[in-house]
C-alpha cells in the first residue's frame, strides 16, 4: 500500500506501507510544546522532547518526556515548524518567534502578525520554494517572511459543510495540521 500525503504548502511524500512487518521507526527526534500546571509532569510554558519508546503520561507522573526549553509563562504556542535548524513559533499574543533547536528557551520575536489574522492554526516550510506558510484562523493561507514575520496572503480555503448540504454554506478552516 502506498499513502501518498500532502499539505497547503504543497509539499508531498509517498509513504509505503507494509502490514505485519517490521516494527515502527522513532530515528527522527519528536517535541512538543506544552502549558501545564500539573505538578507531576512540570508548569509553565516549555518545551519538551518525546521518547515515544517509553511514553507514559499520568497524573501520578509520567515517563519519555524531557524538558528541553522553557518560555515566559504568558506566551502559549498556537503553531510551530522547524527550518534549517531553527523552530518558528506563533503565540497567540500575535507574535511569531525563533530559537535555534538546540537552544530552544533561547528564543527570540521576530515580528508581529495581528495585522493579518488574530490566530495562526498551524505553519509548513517548503523546501522546495523556500517559504513558510501558515494557516490564520480566517480560512486564508499565508507565506511568512522569516526575518519580519509579516504574512501576505497565498490563498483563501473554504470547506464545505456537509451538516448543511441543501444549501451553499460554507464551514471555515479552524485549523490544518498535516505536515510531510
Amino acid at each position: 500500500c502506498v499513502v501518498l500525503v500532502a499539505d497547503y504548502a504543497n509539499n508531498t511524500s509517498a509513504y509505503r506501507i507494509i502490514y505485519g512487518g517490521e516494527g515502527e521507526d522513532f530515528a527522527g527526534r519528536m517535541f512538543g510544546f506544552t502549558y501545564t500546571n500539573l505538578a507531576s509532569i512540570g508548569t509553565g510554558s516549555r518545551w519538551i522532547e518525546i521518547d515515544p519508546d517509553h511514553l507514559y503520561v499520568s497524573y501520578n507522573g509520567y515517563e519519555g518526556l524531557t524538558q528541553v526549553g522553557a518560555m515566559d509563562n504568558d506566551i502559549h504556542l498556537t503553531a510551530a515548524e522547524y527550518v534549517d535548524g531553527y523552530v518558528f513559533m506563533a503565540a497567540d499574543n500575535g507574535k511569531i518567534y525563533a530559537a535555534p533547536q538546540d537552544e530552544l528557551s533561547a528564543y527570540s520575536e521576530v515580528g508581529d502578525f495581528t495585522a493579518s489574522t488574530g490566530t495562526i492554526w498551524d505553519m509548513a516550510f517548503n523546501y522546495t520554494d523556500n517559504k513558510m506558510y501558515a494557516v490564520g484562523d480566517n480560512s486564508i493561507v499565508y507565506t511568512m517572511n522569516l526575518l519580519t514575520g509579516e504574512l501576505t496572503q497565498a490563498f483563501t480555503m473554504s470547506l464545505y459543510n456537509p451538516a448543511n448540504s441543501s444549501s451553499a454554506t460554507f464551514k471555515k478552516l479552524q485549523g490544518l495540521a498535516i505536515d510531510s
